[in-house]
């Protein structure tokens, strides 16, 4: 049995790959010439490979019928072959993409948490769709496919912020009832920028009362403050 391939739709098959390729081109062309953020930018690169290789998947596809025209029996076994080629080229990435899915979906690691996985040690800078990418201590950018990552032990201490301490002081109120230090602790304690793990500190003075909090940024001192004073305010204003 021979095979006969159709003269028109090879020639058409050829036409249309050009196009293709050309608009893909152009489409790179205007995205590298426009005015986007750096975030956008770094989105449309990794999702443009994407597009592209699907693209030339519905091409291949696409293009069978035309190539056996004339012997359409051949067109589901030229498409198996092309599938099977294409899953047989990329099941390294497939394999990459579905373990990164089942890593996120477990939230075993976040950006920020500093991680030992497949024999190196950094920083989470960024999970991508197959690879997570981890900044050393040599501020050295390693790249580890999530598959890697699924056939050795995770070592994972989670981030936590950068820590304040601050100290203010409070004028000392004459009728400051007996009951005002707890009070204020715990005002000032369940405000959400404070750090729950470290308690707040009030000392008792002559004319005034030390605070200590423990804030997740400096920015947020002035907050902190005022909601301490409008507190204190408050429980001997009750108290009178």
């Amino acid at each position: 049995m021979t095979v006969e391939f159709s003269s028109y739709g090879v020639a058409l098959l050829i036409v249309q790959g050009l196009v293709i390729m050309a608009l893909l081109r152009g489409l790179r062309s205007v995205i590298e010439r426009a005015e986007l953020r750096t975030g956008t930018r770094e989105r449309i690169e990794r999702i443009l490979p994407v597009g592209e290789a699907i693209i030339a998947l519905v091409y291949l596809l696409s293009a069978v019928p035309q190539i056996f025209k004339e012997d359409p029996e051949w067109s589901p076994i030229a498409v198996s072959i092309v599938l099977f080629g294409v899953g047989y080229v990329s099941w390294f990435a497939i394999h990459d993409y579905v373990g990164g899915v089942f890593l996120r979906a477990g939230r075993i690691m976040r950006v920020g948490d500093h991680v030992t996985a497949s024999g190196h040690m950094g920083k989470v800078v960024r999970l991508g769709f197959r690879t997570l990418t981890l900044r050393t201590k040599e501020e050295q950018d390693v790249v580890v496919p999530y598959s890697a990552v699924a056939r050795t032990p995770v070592v994972r201490r989670a981030t936590t912020h950068n820590i304040v301490r601050h100290e203010f002081h409070l004028p000392r109120p004459e009728n400051l009832p007996a009951h005002a230090i707890q009070s204020l602790r715990c005002a000032t304690a369940v405000l959400h920028w404070c750090v729950v793990s470290e308690p707040v500190q009030i000392e008792l003075g002559e004319h005034t009362l030390s605070i200590v909090a423990h804030l997740i940024s400096e920015e947020y001192a002035a907050e902190v403050e005022l909601h301490a004073m409008t507190t204190l305010n408050a429980l001997c204003t009750v108290n009178k």
